[in-house]
């Protein structure tokens, strides 16, 4: 190492007085030799310094590229749950709109056949066959159907009646 500062001191000097280092017989003194360490040191520093930067701007880089992709992939996490409510919310509106348009048979009894008509258009059912009890005479008026009152049934089901004599 000693050898090495000497050299680098020697070849200043010789370009200082613009001569080869071979050319002259130059003495170091101690004064010279410290100096040249002291420049040795203080290049060696700001060389680590300059590293250390270097390193810290790297790591500055890093760890921002990281926070990038950890927000990317929460936006892409809330984007997620935001398409899968709205297709929550799609299926239960046609769910609804479904039940709404579905046929629920109403309670038809008691009710003439005009009556009878208008309730299962009005609860999206269609009037199936109507029969007409034996002997029956005057205003008629329903006292069977084909299906259960509340029952619920795709939107347009036919629905029987019987019609008869209005008792009581």
């Amino acid at each position: 190492m000693r050898f090495l500062r000497v050299f680098v001191v020697l070849t200043l000097l010789s370009l200082l007085l613009g001569a080869s280092a071979g050319a002259y017989t130059i003495e170091i003194t101690k004064e010279d030799e410290e100096f040249a360490n002291q420049q040795a040191r203080k290049a060696v520093e700001e060389r680590e310094r300059e590293i250390a930067q270097v390193h810290a701007e790297e790591r500055a880089r890093a760890e921002a590229l990281e926070r990038e992709a950890a927000q990317g992939a929460e936006v892409e996490a809330q984007r997620a749950r935001a398409e899968q409510a709205e297709l929550e919310a799609s299926t239960r509106e046609a769910q609804a709109e479904a039940q709404a348009l579905a046929c629920r048979v109403p309670s038809l009894r008691g009710h003439s056949l005009a009556g009878a008509r208008r309730l299962l258009h009005v609860s999206n059912c269609a009037l199936g066959g109507v029969h007409v009890r034996r002997g029956s005479h005057g205003a008629l008026v329903v006292v069977g159907q084909g299906l259960m009152a509340g029952v619920h049934r795709p939107s347009g089901t036919r629905v029987t009646i019987v019609l008869g004599r209005q008792r009581g």
